[in-house]
């Protein structure tokens, strides 16, 4: 998944962000639909903000897989979604690092949460 950066600014969450992503849904953890990540739900995942705010100084225009990428709405899903992909709710914790590209619905954040679905 590509995130374009043309236009974003990077900011810090100064609370907690609800999104979304698109997952296959395990009982333990989720698998991510589009880089394959296996996430363990309600675990805290970061360490990628240096590498968000370099490839944004570096390239100007879009972050390939580096950074932590969901979306605004759960809506946006509908055009993503195959049948055994699901939307899971996430969260951009309090202090993250994060983009907005407002054109497609997304985020891209130096951490993340995945909350743990009601099955």
């Amino acid at each position: 998944m590509c995130f374009y950066t043309r236009g974003s600014r990077i900011r810090i969450a100064t609370k907690d962000i609800v999104c979304y992503k698109s997952a296959i849904i395990k009982t333990d953890y989720c698998i991510s639909a589009f880089q394959k990540f296996e996430y363990k739900y309600n675990k805290k995942y970061s360490g990628k903000s240096k590498l968000i705010l370099f490839l944004k100084w570096l390239l100007n225009f879009h972050i390939e897989s580096e950074g932590y990428h969901s979306f605004i709405e759960s809506e946006v899903y509908r055009t993503y979604e195959y049948n055994y992909w699901q939307t899971v709710k996430c969260i951009i914790p309090k202090g993250s690092l994060y983009l907005i590209n407002k054109l497609y619905g997304e985020y891209c954040s130096s951490s993340i949460i995945i909350q743990k679905p009601t099955l």
